[in-house]
């Protein structure tokens, strides 16, 4: 139909005023042009109808989108106050409409447009006032269509060219939201592939993300990098508002997937570089944590110190809970956080945190030698006939039983305990079950007070070797 559609004969025409044509911009480029274009339109019209973007029997494309309608005035290459003004659209600079007609009309691709009752269509005239210089520009033909609404951009483009354009947007991506708010929306990767988005158009593509994302809140900074093409943004222009993004984050799903993340220091994907969001992802994960898994956050320096080690020791093999460690901001973070909790069982279990609660929960409800059974009693007096092979440290005065070491015995299953101040070791009643679990627990936490040694420490697993060592000779000698 539109080959047959004589485009010598016109009712008006316009001078697009373009003195050079973008060299580095192909068909796809214009093409994305006027799909930026549709969707500006459908935001700013509230026109409720997405663009479509089809192909028809003979061929040829149409990006179709149900706003007002073009105006020979969208041809004026000028800053367009319109979207100037609003933070939610693509286009800003005024000039890729006729940037986009330039380069399909230098690359041969036969277009037109139809909105309004008219039909507009490129094409080479002589300057107005200089009959030597024939110039681009845009005829207007009036026409019309039965139920004509909105815009209709008819192009003779490859499907390459029309697949090109849509990739670089995030409506035509078929992406699953995962989570939106007022700074932008969490996208489902595809492919394996993330894509940064701003209002919708692809900025950048991002190495090693767990996300896709959807800028729609920029800040001064982005602003002043984004280039016409919004090609190839670098990623200390958008990594702030990813981080905006993820603060804000609460969806369990995304926070699910984060949080594997934050359990894996050494190797995280990159958006668990931005300390915030390490910090925000740990507290609301916390918060939601409805299997009560039992977790404790730990700096590097903690980890790999002595004084701490024994600590994060007893905590992962005794009470079961699983030691992540952190980066040193995102500790401080949450130490803040901590501060400003009212209520003590909202606060995020950090090493600090822990030992402070601990401290406070030792209150170990003793029993009386005198409570035990013959046969417990047996049991407990077993060490003193061992003297001989491993006296009992001077550094202890007093080994004590009790029912239980602390008041929050649920989180802190310690079965024995070496307290240097008051230089006693305390043992849980259970251990009385039998000769090997008592002496087993005794004898650890004499080496503890003999040698000062944490349980993870190099020197400690060298006196427990030691130690093995004489009763297996000392079994020897008795055969």
């Amino acid at each position: 139909m539109f080959s047959k559609i004589n485009t010598k004969n016109y009712d008006d025409f316009y001078d697009l005023n373009i003195k050079k044509v973008l060299e580095d911009w192909e068909p796809a480029d214009a093409i994305r042009e006027f799909i930026a274009n549709a969707l500006d339109e459908t935001t700013i019209s509230g026109a409720g109808i997405n663009p479509e973007i089809t192909k028809d029997t003979e061929g040829w494309w149409h990006i179709h989108d149900y706003g007002r309608g073009l105006k020979i005035e969208n041809f004026a290459q000028n800053e367009n106050k319109e979207k100037s003004a609003r933070d939610d659209v693509i286009g800003k600079f005024g000039v890729g409409l006729n940037d986009a007609v330039a380069v399909l009309y230098r690359n041969n691709i036969e277009f037109y447009i139809i909105s309004n009752g008219r039909l507009f269509f490129p094409g080479k005239k002589v300057k107005a006032g200089d009959s030597r210089e024939e110039t681009l520009h845009i005829f207007i033909k009036n026409y019309s269509e039965p139920n004509e609404i909105g815009t209709d951009i008819v192009i003779k483009c490859t499907d390459t060219d029309i697949e090109k354009a849509k990739s670089k947007f995030c409506a035509f991506g078929n992406y699953e939201m995962m989570d939106r708010n007022k700074h932008g929306q969490i996208l489902k990767n595809k492919n394996g592939i993330s894509k940064i988005y701003f209002n919708g158009v692809e900025i950048a593509e991002a190495e090693d993300f767990l996300f896709s994302y959807n800028i729609t809140n920029a800040n001064a900074h982005l602003k002043k990098a984004l280039n016409r093409e919004r090609k190839n943004v670098g990623k200390t222009a958008f990594a702030k508002k990813i981080e905006d993004i993820l603060e804000q984050c609460k969806q369990p799903s995304v926070l699910s997937i984060l949080y594997e993340q934050v359990k894996k220091h050494n190797t995280r994907k990159n958006e668990l570089n931005y300390t915030k969001v390490e910090a925000n992802v740990i507290i609301n994960h916390e918060n939601l944590n409805t299997s009560k898994e039992k977790n404790i956050y730990v700096t590097s320096e903690q980890l790999h110190n002595s004084d701490s080690a024994r600590e994060i020791l007893d905590m992962k093999e005794q009470d079961g809970i699983e030691t992540i460690e952190i980066s040193d901001k995102a500790y401080k973070r949450i130490e803040a956080y901590n501060e400003s909790c009212v209520q003590e069982n909202a606060k995020i279990m950090t090493l600090s945190n822990f030992v402070t609660t601990r401290s406070k929960s030792f209150v170990p409800e003793i029993i009386a030698y005198s409570s035990l059974t013959e046969e417990e009693k047996d049991i407990f007096d077993s060490y003193k006939k061992l003297e001989q092979v491993f006296p009992t440290p001077k550094e202890v005065q007093s080994i004590k039983i009790a029912k239980q070491l602390y008041t929050k015995e649920e989180l802190y299953g310690t079965v024995g305990l070496w307290n240097p101040e008051e230089k006693t070791i305390y043992i849980l009643k259970d251990q009385l079950i039998s000769r090997e679990k008592f002496l087993g627990t005794l004898y650890h936490e004499f080496i503890h007070a003999k040698t000062g040694f944490s349980d993870v420490s190099r020197q400690f697993e060298n006196q427990l070797t030691q130690v093995i060592g004489l009763f297996a000779n000392q079994y020897i000698d008795s055969k």
